[in-house]
């Protein structure tokens, strides 16, 4: 708890420093209402992974290793592509959702919910003989995440660029392009790709330490990224060996700008890859948008504009700059974490695709994961627009250039 706060009294330090640039003296946000249906200019496609989560939560304050502990255990649907394609569909949008599952209870659970929320299933691919991705979690009596183990390789063997490939006109068609990386190497290149042809964005979340590498082959494809602290130095030197223990070890700050000191070096490596956006999430310390320096943002950019920046981008020699934003973290009465980086990336997405401007959206996407961490489900039952509005005005009133 005192870490908590020290951390947050860090943030208010730095809000208060005359040296750093509000972002309400260069960015006007959207004069669209709050309850104003979104104009979408194409409905994205996400593609990764349907999963059973267990989550187990103790109702005491230690677990005991060696025998059992009194606690809630819950059946909760998860993956990181369905929270995404789910929270996007929460919020208005009618996402095409690409995956595998197997023929068993598990998936029809999945895919029963998925048709009652009036989503089409014709992307889901469901293969026989094969066990339906479930990952067993155990939460500590704070919500924080204790540890989990992953039942997924099914899923990386069976959604191939193949299976993909079949969907080409929906890929092509789409705003934005969102992958996980529970996806095999192979399949995340054939996703890009297609996307490339149609110069449609491509987001890519990380997932976890261990696959966050997989993003290599794919570096000058993709618009966003949207790593932890950790991903992002195993996505920078491209292997997760002996890296998590290193960047724990040094991440004792709870100041915001002494963790970019650290992590300037694979932030600058990422976007020297051909990256354009490096949204880094930071947990109770909010979120930092972080690019090079050849674009000038005024934070107004919507997602029409962003795709021709990239293609020029890509062009252009690479400066030794990086520019940084900081949107603050909403306080929160945290009841579960899980989730809440899908919830966020879904915010973002949602309001990209409904022609926002950026730092509106990523404050939106903040407005969203507070929310999230304040569910006991993976997703939140409902979101409502006109609530998630003001937090992320109360998001940008705070967000500062560093």
């Amino acid at each position: 708890m005192e870490d908590a706060l020290n951390r947050r009294l860090d943030v208010v330090r730095r809000h208060l420093s005359p040296a750093l640039l509000s972002i309400n003296q260069c960015y006007r946000p959207s004069a669209a209402a709050a309850d104003e249906p979104l104009v979408v200019e194409g409905d994205p496609v996400v593609i990764g992974a349907m999963v059973l989560d267990i989550h187990a939560r103790p109702l005491i304050s230690e677990i005991r290793p060696g025998t059992t502990t009194p606690g809630i255990v819950q059946y909760v649907k998860g993956g990181v592509g369905r929270n995404i394609a789910e929270c996007i569909s929460k919020l208005g949008l009618s996402p095409f959702f690409i995956s595998v599952l197997g023929q068993d209870m598990a998936g029809d659970l999945l895919i029963a919910h998925w048709r009652s929320m009036g989503l089409r299933i014709d992307g889901i691919c469901r293969v026989s003989d094969v066990s339906t991705p479930v990952v067993s979690a155990v939460f500590d009596e704070n919500g924080e995440l204790a540890g989990a183990v992953a039942d997924t390789h099914s899923f990386e063997k069976h959604l191939t660029p193949e299976w993909i490939s079949r969907f080409q006109s929906q890929i092509k068609s789409a705003s934005l392009v969102v992958l996980d990386a529970n996806l095999s190497e192979v399949a995340l290149q054939a996703a890009c790709e297609l996307a490339k042809e149609a110069r449609v964005p491509v987001w890519f979340e990380p997932v976890s330490f261990s696959k966050s590498v997989r993003h290599s082959s794919i570096s000058s494809h993709l618009m966003f990224v949207s790593p932890n602290e950790a991903e992002l130095v195993a996505m920078s030197e491209g292997t997760c060996c002996k890296l998590e223990n290193t960047f724990s070890s040094q991440n004792c700050s709870n100041n915001v700008q002494s963790i970019l000191s650290i992590l300037e070096v694979h932030i600058q490596k990422l976007l020297d890859d051909g990256i354009m956006f490096i949204v880094l999430t930071l947990g109770a310390l909010g979120v930092v948008l972080c690019w090079h320096g050849t674009q000038t943002l005024s934070g107004n950019e919507k997602l029409s504009e962003l795709k021709g920046n990239h293609i020029q981008t890509l062009n252009k020699p690479i400066p030794s700059n990086v520019c940084y934003v900081h949107f603050p973290a909403l306080p929160a009465s945290v009841v579960s974490v899980s989730g809440a980086g899908d919830c966020f990336v879904a915010g973002v997405l949602a309001t990209l695709c409904g022609h926002r401007g950026l730092y509106e959206s990523i404050a939106f996407g903040i407005a969203v994961a507070r929310h999230a961490v304040q569910s006991e489900m993976n997703v939140p039952t409902s979101l409502c627009r006109v609530q998630l509005t003001a937090n992320a005005q109360e998001v940008l009133s705070s967000a500062r250039h560093l």
